[in-house]
């Protein structure tokens, strides 16, 4: 036996035009491999929903070939390919969107949407073992055991407070402006890209001084520039699980504004100039986001970040990694836990 396992980390493409790969994941990979975990990516490829039938012969023969010892499947539609060969154990990460499907509905596709949520509760029943990214998704998920809370981890070493003159020199950003940033794609529809302009239109009604900036396109190298740039983000998504652009703002000491989706109340809970709220009022939340730019004082985010770190998220994600390659050997497993 190995010391460290050799996993298959099996993911899609967040964008197919072009190919884009999740950031979180790569950042994961990544801090398993300074573990030692040999990390073997395989991108599912193709077109909309058929693409992850045709993937299940091009996967198994990856999965011979490779002589892994564990699959990691992020995303229930992932789960299912990873689930077509029993040779090695599946640990399967729930993402949020898969769990809570109201971004099928509200876009009018309440057929996906049972899909959807069949099939996330499915795989999750035959998986050796399941991650989740808040207690929230848990309590959703009908499986009960070998489920553990675990959110994305954050490179502190990235993302970390910089003076926020370099920064804006580096993005060559105005010194007089106060921004906020929308930390995803607009074209992203669960992000709710609307909801945050018509807020932040409240908080500069009346100013000149005020731009909303967008993460589109942007490196995600760069991040750490723009979340020590600006003044505040702004958060508004329909659907999440426990999002990374919270804590990696928190980790650059970044006042938020976000609506009360996911794990984000339980995130930012008692963090200076960081609120989760209820409710989607465009209102509310520009008059809170106006609020917190008019103080002009940075969170204290990251000394509540430092419980994400990434290194110390890569070693419980190498334990859940073990329990699923003892329980296919025979060898008592833990049930599912809080990991952080």
């Amino acid at each position: 036996m190995r010391e460290f396992p050799r996993v298959i980390s099996l993911q899609g493409y967040i964008s197919e035009d072009p190919p884009t790969t999740s950031a979180f994941v790569a950042a994961q990979e990544e801090s398993l491999r300074r573990l030692g975990v040999e990390v073997l990516p395989f991108f599912v490829q193709g077109r909309r929903i058929w693409k992850y039938p045709q993937s299940v012969g091009s996967f198994r023969r990856f999965v011979r070939a490779s002589k892994a010892d564990l699959v990691h499947a992020h995303f229930s539609y992932n789960g299912a390919i990873a689930l077509c060969q029993r040779s090695v154990p599946v640990v399967m990460s729930l993402t949020g969107g898969d769990v809570h499907v109201s971004q099928y509905t509200d876009a009018g596709a309440p057929i996906q949407a049972a899909f959807t949520y069949v099939l996330t509760q499915a795989t999750a029943l035959i998986a050796d073992q399941v991650i989740v990214k808040s207690d929230v998704m848990r309590s959703a998920v009908w499986r009960r055991d070998s489920v553990h809370v675990l959110p994305n981890g954050v490179d502190l070493a990235m993302f970390k407070p910089l003076p926020r003159a370099e920064a804006r020199q580096r993005l060559e950003l105005s010194e007089e402006k106060r921004y906020v940033l929308f930390p995803s794609w607009p074209s992203r529809p669960e992000k709710d890209y609307p909801l945050a302009v018509a807020a932040f239109s409240v908080a500069a009604a009346g100013r000149s001084d005020m731009e909303l900036l967008v993460l589109d396109g942007v490196p995600h190298s760069d991040v750490p520039l723009y979340l020590n740039a600006v003044d505040a983000l702004l958060f508004t998504s329909k659907s999440e699980g426990s999002p990374n652009a919270i804590k990696e703002a928190m980790a650059c000491n970044l006042p938020i504004v976000s609506v009360n989706v996911g794990d984000v109340a339980s995130v930012v809970e008692g963090t200076a100039q960081c609120v989760a709220i209820s409710g989607r009022s465009p209102e509310v939340l520009g008059s809170r986001l106006r609020e917190i730019l008019d103080r002009g004082v940075r969170s204290n985010g990251r000394e509540r970040a430092l419980r994400y770190d990434s290194t110390l998220v890569a070693h419980q994600l190498l334990s859940i990694y073990r329990a699923a390659i003892d329980g296919r050997r025979g060898v008592k497993g833990r049930a599912g836990t809080e990991i952080i």
